[in-house]
């Protein structure tokens, strides 16, 4: 939308949280009002802008932000900073009270100064606090003399008490900006008020000032008769400038006249050559402390004036006083962090070869990451234009992440002439002053564009007016370096992240450096960060910022102590051993040092925090405990509640803590969390606490929680009702939270609660009574197994098989017999899942025999499996007739799911036995007519044809029309994905690599989002996905998914699937990386963890891993002995019966006789054994093992001499394997081709393999490929 025309004509409408009550004030450049904040049900004033031109915003900004961080009773609280509609604002706490002036009064009527200043404001007495020459009216040219005798003396109505006390609080709360490194610049009685209760409250921030930066600032600001005579010449004003303003409102409330009673105009020229008359010449029965006081505050030399200390002495105060909490400053320190400052400084070097990089500096609280940024952009040289900001968690307007970065933008443009900022402007550049107004005039644009010319889309506008900055930052980049830097990144907004991530995304952004620092622990983690900003991973870098070393922190520590000698040697590195390291600990722990000196002894940092900590008011001190004994964050408002505190109250006790770094927030609002600065805080907070106080607050937490409105976790009610000691609601709300965690898919958390609910059953004390006892000792029993059961499943949808066999084994000692059946069911299904098939066909046994199944051993007699494929495969021409699930009984379909567990649990472990349940399944199933599970059965047999050699496309064809006849089912049946997985892997038993991967990749997928807990079906798909990219070649994906996959089986502890990956073709992975010995280890550890003992395909697994460690390092001898021991036994388990399986061996069977074997060994009947594989490879028929018995052929006729005939054989090889898609076969072909005659095809064929993250690619070629003899 267009942007407000000027706004100062118009009163502040309010916005949908902040509702106006009334108009409180107004100054040169802003507006205040009282409004109720409807969110959270309060009063607080509200400051906006007078008018809407760029500097007035940035100056509204500035002072919001220079004052956020800094607490003290004395300073007026800051809420937050917004922006609603083009309109800029901040909130504040709402005082209530008269100015200073007034307050100080003596009214001798025995009124109070509120009905003083109210009768002020009728009669307009003589003694105001808004004069004339601040309202703008001029004293005529009678009153300029500053002398004494054109004055009446008169004695004021003054009460002394009143003014030492207040002049206490208003040079406290001015020491507090001091300390702060802050200069206030405009301090005058109309912005000092002071409440009934008689508190002191400075107020109006809009001319601060960084007292450090004021050296290079000449601008003159302030109101005349209060500014300093250096303010009045224009020369850098700081702190002693505010002690000259303090020093006038004293001698007004002394006399009730200026120093210089004369006209505005008059005074600047006037102060800035003489000092003014004592007050004492003006009023008789002054005290002669505060008229000397006031003097010397007064003086025309800026060094004679007192200090914050001086004063407060002469008003009888030691020091400051125990509230005033200043935020730990280090100022310019800087130590070590080198090796940090180069890569950033390289990271700059990088965009100069014209690509945009984005660097991370991450770490704890306090660690110096701000500093290290700081110290690296003031290293920059050649010219670059640095655009520097903060994102700050009070901050709520818009684009927050980048607010203060888009300020520097528009100070860097404003800068350059109108012909060169007319060459940088972006073809829409209107919309750059629209959504960002101080660019409008910094690019010198109309004050408002015609509305034809704006997007009629909100969407297209946003995303043109990002594209426009893009391009303004591209044109900028033409003319030097940029670098963009943002502290404080963790209070990001998603809109300013957003544009974030559309002005450095490639291709086309502007070749700049983006450096933003992020605290640990707090908003959103670098990860999550990343993933929102969305950028290739190689144009982002980061630096974790850890502890400095012991030596640098010496040096620092030096650096803090500003060249005092620390002392003795002990005590100088018990400070450093306190510190550990943190830059922050160091600084508290030196100023600690200074203030105490050497007679103070040894400072530990636990004492320290312990005495900011009892310091505190009992309120604030509430609010840390709570914090503290719940040990992580806390919604502001069940902090609120649990404190049993109002409002404002706690308002203020918060920003106590958080200015103390004692507490910080989570994010913009009150909504957030709060949570304790740093780990140290709690551990001494926890001291100080009795156990008895601990489970009270748990306990108030919990009430808390449980009235809450909004949906509360039960995992927070739980665990505070246990730290409370009720262990019955304890109990009942781990039970929740654990149902809550496993249907939301958190299974490890769901995991960890029903364990714990577990242990609170057994807990619980038993009821009295013996007949209650027993009655709730049976329901106890019933408790228990119902909550192994869950506990069971959680741990099998969470992949994590042989731990849910164990909680289903204790369920059944507990189990009511109705629900044993379903309990030994879950106990076969995570056996089996889990590779444990002799304790699966254990559990079997009395499942089937309820059943009416039983359990043969089909290795002596095979007559019942070959009726029952007779009779599958005469099923399978017929048509499926299908029935309503509700029409088939309970325990027809539980014989159904059983009997294809056993089919699909024993299809590695005991082929011929899983036959004949696969087959008895398939015949059930079709008489039972569910479509479902006709599908799944179906499924299966098209894996175990393909397995057994015939592709059979009409059967994946059935499946498709057979899943798209069915209905969604509630019960969660995947059949799309079962027939997804059937066709991957039928595809990669047949060699169609491609063709598997993507199916399986899209069963993966299916699984994974419409199955939740259907681990085995994905890893099923996951290796078999592993196995065809191996043949294809695509060798980087192969291992990314490998140890991707690895890893989450470890997390899961899932040993079978760790043990597959670790074998099999997957074993790989370590002879790529060119390390034979890993994957030694590796095999090792398989056969060590795994559970799959007696399974006969990863018998078959283990030793195709082994084959290929001895192939890759020359062991042919050692190889080909292995393959014979095994055979026999790979016959009688019938793993051979798997065509891919029968191929593949027989295969690396021939390779091994020939790696065995040079030309003074080769002999007859060994060459004669390697052409007898080729011809059985031959005989399978499959296209892509035609050139596993050419490779076999060409390594004999080499063998033999004839090269002629191997050339031929290599390229007719080589040749078959481009067209079967086996890359990695076809470059090791071509390798061992040209190590017969053309040394060119060796190059080339070890550069592709080198690209393709191979070591060594001799060795690797080696055990693909039998080589000539040598």
């Amino acid at each position: 939308m267009p942007p407000r025309s000027v706004y100062p004509s118009h009163e502040f409408p309010g916005t949908g949280r902040f509702q106006v009550v009334r108009r409180i004030g107004a100054g040169g450049l802003g507006v205040v009002y009282e409004v109720l904040d409807r969110e959270h049900q309060r009063r607080l004033a509200l400051k906006t802008l007078r008018r809407l031109d760029a500097q007035a915003r940035i100056r509204l900004k500035h002072e919001f932000r220079a004052l956020q961080d800094i607490h003290h009773p004395n300073l007026v609280g800051l809420g937050e900073l917004h922006e609603d509609e083009g309109q800029l604002f901040f909130t504040m706490e709402l005082v209530r009270g008269v100015d200073f002036l007034v307050y100080v009064q003596d009214h001798e009527d025995g009124g109070t100064p509120e009905e003083a200043e109210r009768q002020r404001d009728q009669d307009s007495p003589p003694l105001s606090s808004a004069p004339r020459s601040e309202q703008g009216g001029n004293l005529g040219p009678a009153s300029v003399a500053p002398n004494s005798q054109w004055r009446n003396r008169r004695k004021l109505r003054l009460h002394e008490g009143r003014l030492r006390e207040a002049l206490k609080q208003l040079v406290e709360a001015v020491a507090a900006l001091h300390a702060a490194g802050k200069v206030h610049r405009d301090i005058k009685p109309s912005n000092i008020l002071v409440t009934a209760e008689g508190r002191v409250v400075l107020l109006d921030f809009g001319m601060i000032a960084d007292a450090e930066g004021l050296a290079m600032d000449a601008s003159i600001v302030g109101t005349e008769h209060y500014m300093a005579p250096e303010q009045a010449a224009g020369l850098p004003a700081g702190p002693e400038a505010d002690w000259y303003s303090v020093g006038v409102v004293v001698y007004r409330a002394l006399t009730g006249e200026y120093p210089f009673q004369v006209a505005p105009f008059m005074v600047v020229d006037l102060k800035q050559r003489v000092e003014p008359e004592p007050p004492s010449s003006l009023a008789d029965g002054l005290p002669q402390d505060l008229v000397s006081l006031c003097m010397g505050l007064l003086r025309l030399d800026p060094s004679a004036r007192p200090s914050a200390g001086e004063v407060l002495s002469r008003l009888g105060v030691s020091q400051a006083r125990s509230e005033t909490i200043i935020p730990s400053r280090r100022g310019g320190v800087f130590v070590g962090r080198a090796e940090e400052l180069d890569i950033l400084t390289e990271a700059l070097a990088e965009t100069g070869r014209g690509r945009s990089l984005a660097v991370l500096i991450e770490g704890e609280s306090g660690i110096g990451k701000t500093s290290l940024m700081r110290r690296f952009l003031e290293r920059i040289t050649g010219g670059a234009d640095v655009l520097a900001g903060r994102c700050y968690e009070r901050d709520a307007v818009p684009y927050k992440a980048i607010d203060e970065v888009i300020d520097a933008l528009s100070r860097t443009l404003a800068k350059l002439g109108r012909q060169d900022v007319e060459a940088l402007l972006p073809v829409r550049a209107d919309l750059l002053g629209t959504l960002f107004p101080v660019l409008g005039p910094a690019l010198q644009l109309p004050e408002e564009p015609t509305a034809s010319e704006w997007p009629l889309d909100p969407d297209e506008r946003r995303l043109e007016t990002f594209s426009a900055l893009r391009e303004l930052l591209c044109r900028l980049r033409q003319r030097g370096r940029i670098v963009i830097a943002v502290d404080d990144l963790q209070w990001a907004d998603e809109d300013g992240l957003e544009l974030l991530a559309h002005l450095l995304r490639p291709p086309g952004e502007p070749a700049l450096l983006f450096v933003a620092t992020l605290r640990t622990g707090t908003g959103a983690p670098s990860a999550e960060l990343l993933e929102r900003l969305a950028l290739p991973r190689e144009a982002v870098w980061s630096i974790e910022l850890g502890r400095l070393p012991r030596a640098e922190s010496r040096e620092m520590l030096h650096q803090l102590m500003a060249g005092v000698v620390f002392g003795e040697e002990s005590a100088l590195e018990s400070t450093l051993q306190e510190a550990d390291g943190h830059p922050l600990f160091l600084d508290i722990l030196a100023r600690e040092r200074l203030t105490r000196g050497e007679q103070g002894g040894e400072t530990r940092l636990r004492d320290l925090l312990r005495e900011r900590i009892e310091v505190l008011e009992q309120g604030a001190r509430d609010l840390l405990e709570l914090l503290a004994v719940v040990g992580k964050p806390v919604l502001f408002d069940v902090a609120r509640r649990a404190t049993r505190t109002d409002g404002p109250q706690f308002a203020r006790r918060f920003a106590a803590l958080r200015a103390a770094s004692l507490v910080r927030s989570r994010g913009a609002t009150e909504s957030q969390h709060l949570e304790l600065y740093h780990e140290r805080i709690r551990d001494v907070a926890l001291r100080g606490i009795s156990a008895q106080r601990r489970r009270e607050w748990h306990g108030r937490v919990a009430v808390v929680l449980e009235d809450e409105d909004t949906s509360v976790a039960p995992a927070s009610l739980a665990a505070h009702w246990w730290e409370a000691g009720d262990l019955e609601k304890a109990f009942r709300y781990t039970v929740h939270a654990a149902k809550h965690a496993a249907s939301g898919g958190a299974l490890r958390d769901a995991v960890a609660l029903y364990r714990n609910a577990i242990t609170l059953l057994q807990s619980l004390p038993p009821p009295p009574g013996e007949e209650r006892q027993a009655g709730e000792e049976r329901q106890a029993r019933e408790r228990a197994s119902s909550l192994q059961v869950q506990l069971g499943d959680a741990l099998s949808r969470l992949g994590q098989p042989a731990a849910a066999a164990a909680a289903y084994h204790l369920a059944l000692e507990d189990a009511l017999v109705p629900e044993a059946l379903s309990i030994r069911h879950r106990l076969l299904e995570a056996h089996f899942h889990a590779g444990q098939v002799h304790e699966g066909l254990t559990a079997a046994r009395p499942l089937l025999t309820a059943l009416g199944l039983a359990l043969r051993d089909t290795s002596q007699d095979d007559s019942e499996l070959r009726q029952l494929r007779l009779a599958r495969t005469a099923l399978q021409s017929l048509p499926v007739h299908e029935r309503a699930l509700a029409d088939v009984s309970p325990d027809a379909l539980r014989r159904l799911d059983v009997t294809w567990t056993m089919a699909l649990g024993l299809i590695f472990g005991d082929p011929r036995l899983s036959a004949v349940f696969r087959s008895r399944n398939f015949i059930e199933t079709h008489d039972a007519g569910d479509l479902a599970r006709i599908v799944r059965a179906r499924a299966l047999d098209a894996v175990c044809v393909a397995a057994g050699g015939a592709l059979e496309p009409e059967r994946m064809q059935e499946l498709r029309e057979l899943t798209s006849r069915t209905a969604p089912r509630s019960d969660g049946s995947p059949m799309e994905g079962l027939v997804l997985l059937a066709e991957g892997i039928s595809a990669g038993l047949q060699g169609q690599w491609k063709a598997s991967t993507t199916a399986l990749d899209e069963a993966d997928q299916y699984f994974a989002e419409r199955t939740p807990g259907a681990t085995q079906e994905r890893d099923l798909a996951r290796c078999f996905s592993v196995w065809s990219l191996w043949f294809l070649g695509d060798l980087s994906e192969f291992s990314r998914r490998i140890l991707a996959h690895l890893r989450d089986a470890e997390e899961r502890e899932d040993h079978h699937l760790a043990a597959h990956l670790r074998t099999s073709q997957a074993n790989a992975i370590w002879l790529l990386r060119g390390e034979p010995d890993a994957a030694q280890r590796e095999v090792a550890s398989a056969v060590e963890t795994s559970t799959q003992a007696g399974i006969h395909l990863h018998e078959y697994f283990t030793l195709l891993a082994q084959t290929h460690i001895h192939l890759y390092r020359g062991e042919g001898r050692r190889a080909h002995q292995l393959l014979e021991e095994r055979w026999p036994q790979l016959e009688r388990s019938g793993s051979l019966r798997v065509q891919f399986v029968r191929i593949y061996l027989t295969y690396l069977r021939g390779t091994a006789l020939l790696s065995a074997a040079d030309r003074s060994t080769t002999t007859d009947s060994r060459l004669a054994g390697v052409l007898f594989a080729a011809a059985r490879i031959d005989e399978e028929g499959v296209s892509w093992a035609s050139p596993l018995a050419s490779l076999l052929r060409a390594s004999a006729a080499a063998h033999q001499g004839d090269l002629a005939v191997a050339t031929e054989l290599l390229d007719r090889a080589a040749a078959a394997f481009d067209r079967a898609e086996m890359a990695l076969y076809a470059a090791a072909t071509r390798r061992r081709r040209g190590a017969l005659s053309d040394a060119g095809l060796v190059v080339r064929s070890d550069l592709w393999m080198r690209q393709q993250g191979v070591a060594d690619p001799a060795r690797l070629a080696q055990m693909l490929v039998p080589g000539p003899p040598t």
